[in-house]
């Protein structure tokens, strides 16, 4: 039962019958680019807003964002580019207007005036009808930060860890997970079961998974033990899902992960599977909740001036941690929240694990690494009914195109498949080719690729390659298996 959350929260029919939390972090988009459009009543989105191009001229925000190939190349969005976003310089003083410098820092990218002001166009809702039927009938976070102004790998520590542990940039964080700092290691630790579930591979910890495999399985596993969820095989009761973020060369798939310019709708699918997996199993609807949330922002546009917190790293000469990334989408899928629920409360990544610590530990303040953990807002209150909405109250069913309009869109993402595969390496997959370089070194020499990783040029070439280990990982893990019984 809930050991350290507010008696107003543990005493919630929703919180008491909570036995899973199943997060799916998609990658690099922006709340007001993806739902700023939305116009949900009571959220924070979009208007009339205007920012100067590279020319000092005032650009709107259009909706007029289309599902892949006006974000080539792919927007920066390390610390310093994120500082021009939001600030109008590198340094991120605040000096001038705020939340201005987007299309700035996206032409010093493309060198082009057209195709930098792309980086002010958000979908219209019609466009994504399984992230905006879910944002309309579920709990939608208007107020949820990345939590660093950064890039992937520090940010989506900050679910694993509640920290990035000072790292603002793309460096792994192999080593805290030797020092049993994770939220899956501390869940199990306590006799909670954590599973880290894959697509093409781990974003973060490819090259952990050969020394810890206890933590991670494919996505196919998940959706096999959630069809299941059996006294035998229970799904565990924290499940942290990843996309793919690369396929193949030659494959008619594509990466779903929706990190630009990859096709958002091959996004679309996937979280309408996973949301399907839940919602339609009558032994998981009632006592899962759902979290829905990007990583970062991606360099796209938000309006939305991200907040200060209290530093963790006081004395860093470069970060002191004491601000937050830009605003991303987050959504809180349950039957236990009501279709008008708009959250305003501040919440950042770190959110995550602090929630599921508080359900089933203990008190942050003991159980968490970070000050960020130990501070992050709760956000278990929004599961605030009486009694579980009915399977047939279904927000999807009230968009009858969801489903018909991701099957007939099914031979627009095989044909750009690969146009996707043919484009240069994004600096993601260039760091998920060295981590799997390292988990391929470790692997006995029959089940060595022989590539050498430098070699790769292109996304398809990454896909192959990542796809190539991962294979050869997971066989020799079930070889490891076999001999240990």
């Amino acid at each position: 039962m809930p050991s350290a959350l507010p008696a107003t929260v543990a005493s919630l029919p929703g919180v008491q019958a909570l036995q899973h939390i199943v997060v799916l972090m998609m990658e690099n988009r922006s709340f007001d680019h993806m739902l700023g459009f939305l116009n949900k009543p009571g959220m924070e989105g979009l208007t009339n807003q205007k920012i100067p191009d590279n020319a000092g001229v005032l650009q709107p925000v259009t909706p007029k964002a289309v599902y892949e190939g006006n974000l080539y190349p792919d927007p920066a969005h390390d610390l310093q580019d994120v500082n021009q976003q939001i600030f109008g310089n590198t340094a991120g003083t605040a000096v001038g207007a705020t939340m201005q410098g987007f299309i700035q820092n996206y032409f010093a990218q493309t060198k082009n005036q057209a195709d930098s002001l792309h980086i002010m166009d958000c979908f219209a809702p019609t466009m994504l009808p399984v992230l905006g039927g879910l944002a309309s009938g579920f709990g939608l976070c208007d107020h949820w930060y990345s939590s660093v102004p950064g890039p992937t790998l520090p940010n989506r520590a900050f679910v694993h860890f509640g920290t990035s542990f000072g790292t603002f940039t793309m460096s792994p964080f192999i080593g805290f997970w030797q020092q049993n700092k994770s939220i899956y290691q501390r869940l199990v630790n306590a006799g909670i079961s954590a599973k880290i579930y894959y697509s093409s591979t781990s974003s973060t910890f490819t090259s952990i998974i050969a020394d810890q495999p206890e933590f991670f399985d494919p996505i196919s596993q998940f959706f096999d033990t959630a069809a299941a969820n059996s006294a035998d095989d229970p799904l565990p009761a924290y499940c942290f899902l990843e996309p793919s973020y690369s396929v193949p060369g030659g494959s008619d798939s594509q990466a779903n992960d929706q990190h630009p310019d990859n096709n958002v709708l091959a996004g679309e699918q996937l979280i309408l599977q996973v949301y399907r997996a839940i919602w339609d199993n009558d032994n998981l609807r009632n006592n899962t909740l759902l979290v829905i949330v990007y990583d970062e922002h991606g360099g796209l546009y938000d309006h939305c001036f991200p907040p200060t917190v209290t530093a963790e790293w006081p004395t860093s000469p470069v970060f002191q941690f004491n601000r937050l990334g830009v605003r991303v989408p987050a959504i809180l899928v349950s039957p236990w929240i009501d279709a008008t629920v708009v959250d305003p409360t501040q919440y950042d990544h770190a959110s995550i694990p602090s929630s599921a610590i508080r359900l089933w530990v203990g008190n942050p303040a003991t159980n968490s690494p970070g000050i960020r953990e130990q501070d992050a807002n709760c956000f278990l209150g929004n599961l605030s009914r009486a009694t579980p909405r009915p399977q047939t109250d279904d927000p999807l069913a009230a968009h009858p195109s969801a489903a018909a309009f991701l099957q007939n869109i099914k031979p627009q993402l095989k044909a750009t498949a690969q146009v996707q595969a043919a484009r240069p390496m994004s600096s993601l997959l260039r760091d998920q080719v060295q981590d799997a370089a390292v988990l391929n070194s470790k692997l006995p020499a029959n089940l060595q690729t022989g590539t050498n990783a430098s070699d790769l040029k292109t996304a398809g070439d990454a896909g192959t390659f990542i796809d190539q280990v991962m294979s050869s990982t997971q066989q020799h893990l079930a070889s490891a298996a076999k001999e240990e019984q």
